[in-house]
């Protein structure tokens, strides 16, 4: 990449003072390691749009730089305007309080996607020393809940760390005829996982310290006909209206599913092993059930995803001081069904499973019945944990929130 940007217009000092008084200012050149204390004779610049000519003296990175390119920031990053008193900033700046100079790298133009789960946007920049910052301050601003997490970027498959790891990105990607580079990139945060990117094998290691289990076989199973049963069962009436509705809107649903924006309503959810989206949760002061909903029928990669997030689920809820708190999970391919029960500590979880279930939405639907019942008896039982047992006699589940609405709240 060319690194031409124009020579710069020398400015007369014959209007400038003839004695020199010799100044000590801390200045960082944005990217280099540590600042330099930089003896500079203000006789000769009264501002910084004089002081920039100093500095073009000083750095060879920017003799080939035009000044007007040339932009200085003060320690948080704050652009200070070209006719700022020099003199008075003298005074101020430290090795550790320095002005930061900021300047062009190359003629490329930054053309970026960030992507954070399944959400994505895009801006462009300039190639210059700020760089890596700023795009790292976009994706904070862009993706509200990452504004005090540790991020790095991912670009085909090359980790960015840092402004070298970065500037190498740009380096050695191809610019097109308009000078642009193209990035994709995916952010991370440092010392966790998406969601999706968990396997099985390293659930059972980190997770569940469970390094033995080799398969989902090798784990304990619970059986939901023993959840407490429901306080105020369906009617038939009311079972066959509800059957009778998903029948009749079945073509719909397939549809929308087809479209991954409207078939979830994806709620984040971070802890501190796993963040990402959770396709559906159930919420009361804290969230208590988490659903995955998945497509391509992988289970055992869901079933990873699912027991992360509820380990997640499960860190909130201690935190709510809960005695003994419980936590389930549910992964389905809509035709499959697999649940998962969160008890114990975190760090000496029990987590159980249950067998699978299959649900074809045909003939008279007794195997979908069973599932609407048994997800209104989890979140029964949640509920109830939740309550004052004092009043757990005026507890009245909403046949709303049992049969199949989707909701977060």
């Amino acid at each position: 990449m060319s690194k031409e940007f124009g020579a710069p217009n020398k400015r007369s000092s014959s209007c400038l003072s003839s004695s020199s008084i010799i100044v000590k200012m801390w200045v960082l050149l944005e990217g280099s390691p540590r600042a330099r204390k930089l003896n500079a004779d203000i006789s000769k610049a009264y501002d910084l749009d004089d002081f920039v000519y100093i500095l073009q003296e000083e750095y060879e990175e920017l003799r080939d730089v035009r000044p007007q390119n040339i932009v200085i920031l003060n320690n948080n990053n704050t652009q200070l305007q070209p006719d700022t008193d020099l003199q008075t900033l003298t005074k101020t700046t430290t090795a550790k309080n320095s002005l930061v100079v900021r300047y062009p790298l190359s003629n490329a133009n930054i053309k970026g996607t960030f992507v954070y789960g399944q959400r994505q946007t895009k801006r462009e920049i300039p190639h210059t020393s700020g760089s890596f910052s700023l795009l790292k301050a976009l994706a904070r601003e862009i993706f509200t809940e990452l504004e005090r997490e540790e991020i790095y970027f991912v670009n085909n498959g090359m980790d960015i760390w840092d402004v070298h790891n970065f500037n190498t990105v740009i380096f050695q990607t191809t610019q097109d005829n308009d000078n642009n580079v193209t990035l994709k990139l995916i952010i991370k945060i440092k010392g966790r996982k998406k969601y999706s990117d968990w396997n099985i094998k390293d659930v059972f290691k980190d997770i569940l310290g469970r390094p033995d289990y080799e398969s989902l076989g090798d784990m304990p199973r619970f059986n939901l006909d023993e959840l407490p049963p429901l306080k105020h069962p369906f009617s038939q009436e009311e079972g066959n209206k509800f059957f009778g509705e998903l029948k009749c809107h079945l073509n719909n649903i397939q549809k929308e599913i087809e479209n991954e924006s409207s078939a979830r309503f994806e709620k984040e959810l971070k802890g501190s092993r796993g963040y990402g989206t959770i396709d559906y949760a159930v919420k009361m002061i804290e969230v208590f059930l988490v659903l995955c909903e998945e497509k391509l029928e992988d289970m055992k990669q869901r079933m990873a995803q699912n027991i992360v997030q509820v380990h997640s689920a499960m860190e909130r809820l201690s935190n709510s001081g809960q005695a003994e708190p419980k936590m389930y999970g549910i992964v389905t391919t809509g035709k499959l069904w697999r649940f998962v029960r969160w008890t114990g500590s975190l760090d000496e979880p029990v987590v159980h499973i249950s067998e699978e279930y299959t649900c074809n939405l045909t003939g008279n639907l007794e195997n979908e019945k069973e599932m609407v019942k048994y997800i209104a008896q989890i979140i029964q039982a949640q509920v109830t944990a939740f309550c004052d047992h004092d009043n757990e006699n005026n507890l009245h589940l909403s046949k709303r929130l049992c049969t199949g609405q989707r909701n977060d709240k």
